[in-house]
Protein backbone atom coordinates (compact mmCIF):
# COMPACT_ATOMS: atom_id res chain seq x y z
CA UNK A 1 0.00 0.00 0.00
CA UNK A 2 3.12 2.43 0.85
CA UNK A 3 3.91 1.74 -2.85
CA UNK A 4 0.91 2.43 -3.90
CA UNK A 5 0.46 6.16 -2.44
CA UNK A 6 3.99 6.77 -3.49
CA UNK A 7 3.06 5.49 -6.75
CA UNK A 8 -0.27 7.49 -7.06
CA UNK A 9 2.00 10.82 -5.03
CA UNK A 10 5.06 10.14 -7.93
CA UNK A 11 2.18 10.27 -10.80
CA UNK A 12 -0.09 13.07 -8.60
CA UNK A 13 3.59 15.07 -9.01
CA UNK A 14 4.12 14.16 -12.57
CA UNK A 15 0.63 15.33 -13.52
CA UNK A 16 1.08 18.59 -11.48
CA UNK A 17 4.34 18.91 -13.44
CA UNK A 18 3.38 18.89 -16.70
CA UNK A 19 0.00 20.74 -16.15
CA UNK A 20 2.79 23.53 -14.87
CA UNK A 21 4.81 22.79 -18.10
CA UNK A 22 1.34 23.48 -20.15
CA UNK A 23 0.74 26.27 -18.35
CA UNK A 24 4.61 28.15 -19.16
CA UNK A 25 4.00 26.68 -22.72
CA UNK A 26 0.67 28.79 -23.23
CA UNK A 27 2.07 31.98 -21.35
CA UNK A 28 5.28 31.85 -23.71
CA UNK A 29 2.83 31.25 -26.88
CA UNK A 30 1.02 33.77 -25.17
CA UNK A 31 4.11 36.49 -25.11
CA UNK A 32 5.51 35.14 -28.43
CA UNK A 33 1.83 36.29 -29.95
CA UNK A 34 1.54 39.13 -28.13
CA UNK A 35 5.42 40.18 -29.12
CA UNK A 36 4.35 39.25 -32.75
CA UNK A 37 1.12 41.60 -32.42
CA UNK A 38 3.11 44.97 -31.19
CA UNK A 39 5.39 43.98 -34.02
CA UNK A 40 2.88 44.23 -36.74
CA UNK A 41 1.37 46.92 -35.02
CA UNK A 42 4.57 49.09 -34.80
CA UNK A 43 5.08 48.26 -38.69
CA UNK A 44 1.23 49.04 -39.77
CA UNK A 45 2.21 52.16 -37.41
CA UNK A 46 5.40 52.96 -39.37
CA UNK A 47 3.13 52.55 -42.94
CA UNK A 48 0.80 54.81 -41.62
CA UNK A 49 3.17 57.39 -40.36
CA UNK A 50 5.01 57.00 -44.05
CA UNK A 51 1.92 57.47 -45.40
CA UNK A 52 0.77 60.61 -43.84
CA UNK A 53 4.46 61.69 -44.58
CA UNK A 54 4.05 61.11 -48.28
CA UNK A 55 0.49 63.21 -48.01
CA UNK A 56 2.11 65.89 -46.25
CA UNK A 57 4.86 66.24 -48.88
CA UNK A 58 2.36 66.22 -51.24
CA UNK A 59 0.07 68.45 -50.09
CA UNK A 60 3.30 70.96 -49.55
CA UNK A 61 4.81 70.23 -52.97
CA UNK A 62 1.44 71.40 -54.31
CA UNK A 63 1.23 74.19 -52.34
CA UNK A 64 4.75 75.21 -53.74
CA UNK A 65 3.43 74.83 -57.31
CA UNK A 66 0.21 76.81 -57.04
CA UNK A 67 2.48 79.28 -54.79
CA UNK A 68 5.27 79.37 -57.82
CA UNK A 69 2.31 79.71 -60.28
CA UNK A 70 0.98 82.86 -58.70
CA UNK A 71 3.92 84.09 -58.49
CA UNK A 72 4.38 83.70 -62.05
CA UNK A 73 1.37 85.35 -62.86
CA UNK A 74 1.73 88.02 -60.75
CA UNK A 75 4.71 88.69 -62.11
CA UNK A 76 3.98 88.13 -65.43
CA UNK A 77 0.87 90.77 -65.03
CA UNK A 78 3.67 93.03 -63.14
CA UNK A 79 5.75 93.15 -66.83
CA UNK A 80 3.16 93.41 -68.55
CA UNK A 81 1.92 96.28 -67.22
CA UNK A 82 5.54 97.80 -67.06
CA UNK A 83 5.47 96.97 -70.85
CA UNK A 84 2.17 98.85 -71.34
CA UNK A 85 3.59 101.59 -68.99
CA UNK A 86 6.77 101.91 -71.29
CA UNK A 87 5.13 101.64 -74.50
CA UNK A 88 2.50 104.40 -72.89
CA UNK A 89 5.02 106.29 -72.25
CA UNK A 90 6.73 106.15 -75.62
CA UNK A 91 3.72 106.97 -77.51
CA UNK A 92 3.66 109.83 -75.44
CA UNK A 93 7.31 110.91 -76.44
CA UNK A 94 6.03 110.11 -79.77
CA UNK A 95 3.05 112.18 -79.75
CA UNK A 96 5.09 115.26 -77.89
CA UNK A 97 7.97 115.09 -80.48
CA UNK A 98 5.48 115.10 -83.16
CA UNK A 99 3.69 117.98 -81.67
CA UNK A 100 7.00 119.68 -81.19
CA UNK A 101 7.88 119.06 -84.83
CA UNK A 102 4.33 120.44 -86.02
CA UNK A 103 4.86 123.30 -83.76
CA UNK A 104 8.44 123.84 -85.15
CA UNK A 105 6.65 123.27 -88.60
CA UNK A 106 3.83 126.20 -88.29
CA UNK A 107 6.44 128.60 -86.84
CA UNK A 108 8.58 128.09 -90.30
CA UNK A 109 5.84 128.34 -92.12
CA UNK A 110 5.03 131.54 -90.40
CA UNK A 111 8.18 133.05 -90.94
CA UNK A 112 8.18 131.94 -94.08
CA UNK A 113 5.03 133.21 -94.69
CA UNK A 114 5.79 136.51 -92.89
CA UNK A 115 8.85 136.79 -95.23
CA UNK A 116 6.99 136.38 -98.60
CA UNK A 117 4.79 139.15 -97.37
CA UNK A 118 7.59 141.59 -96.27
CA UNK A 119 9.04 140.72 -99.96
CA UNK A 120 5.87 140.77 -101.84
CA UNK A 121 5.44 144.71 -99.74
CA UNK A 122 8.92 145.32 -101.18
CA UNK A 123 8.52 144.27 -104.60
CA UNK A 124 5.19 146.39 -104.55
CA UNK A 125 6.45 149.15 -103.05
CA UNK A 126 10.51 150.30 -102.88
CA UNK A 127 9.20 152.71 -99.21
CA UNK A 128 9.22 149.41 -97.53
CA UNK A 129 13.12 148.47 -98.26
CA UNK A 130 13.99 149.29 -94.55
CA UNK A 131 12.41 145.88 -93.68
CA UNK A 132 15.47 144.38 -94.46
CA UNK A 133 15.44 140.80 -93.90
Amino acid sequence: MLVEQQLAALESAKKAEMEELQEKKRLEEKEIKAIEQAMKEKEEFKKTKMIETADMCEKATKKIEEDAELFLQIFSEQQRMIADDNERENDVKVVNIAQEKRKEEKHLACVKLCRDIVMDLIAANPVFGFLEL
